[in-house]
């Protein structure tokens, strides 16, 4: 708990200092930054080749989502900026007549650099966490269905509600389009011994 709590506040204060930090930059009477200082949003839209990691196995759960995020620069010195904003997750899995199917709201928040090649061009390789509240979680069995958040119907087995977690991977960038790659894992477990890590493919757009 004391981890989870360090973890949200860092994200928080990452947030508050980027937009304290863009505020002065859009206020000062300083020269304008130039274009590799500039912000963004993006609409995205990924692949999650997740699995579900428990007791020296792992599970097939994937998954995909669609979310926007907002890059802020918090530096006129280099091209670094915090990215940070929300994406609606679905995960599902099926072994033989059972089926688990999961929604989650996931936060990211990212440390980016962004490396241009050209003017239309560049590489933004990052590193960041994730703040996922599970949301909906059902697991269908013999015709019947059961909540897995549920200690009653789910006993040691039951799903935790939140997760906290890294990841590190690159954007690829042309034009105003995207192309994402990046790798990650939780820090807490979300069942019993069990941990998800998440290889995530995204193609995002930027305006």
């Amino acid at each position: 708990m004391k981890t989870l709590k360090t973890l949200l506040s860092v994200a928080f204060l990452a947030v508050a200092t980027s937009m304290s930090a863009s505020n002065i930059v859009e206020n000062t009477s300083a020269a304008p930054a130039n274009d590799s200082n500039k912000g963004w949003s993006k609409a995205f839209i990924t692949y999650h080749a997740s699995s579900l990691k428990w007791g020296g196995e792992s599970s097939g759960f994937p998954g995909f989502s669609l979310g926007w995020v907002k890059g802020m620069s918090i530096t006129n010195n280099m091209p670094l900026f915090v990215e940070a904003g929300a994406a609606l997750e679905y995960r599902s899995d099926k072994d033989g007549d059972d089926l688990l199917n999961m929604m989650s709201v996931n936060i990211p928040v990212n440390l980016v650099y962004k490396y241009d090649i050209s003017e239309d061009m560049a590489i933004k390789p990052l590193i960041g966490i994730d703040l996922r509240l599970n949301m909906f979680g059902k697991l269908k069995s013999d015709g019947e269905s059961v909540s897995i958040f549920s200690e009653d119907e789910m006993g040691p087995m039951k799903f935790g509600r939140f997760q906290a977690g890294w990841h590190l991977g690159v954007g690829f960038t042309y034009s105003q389009f995207e192309v994402g790659l990046t790798y990650g894992q939780d820090f807490n477990e979300i069942v019993e011994e069990g941990r998800i890590a998440n290889t995530v493919i995204s193609l995002g757009y930027n305006f």
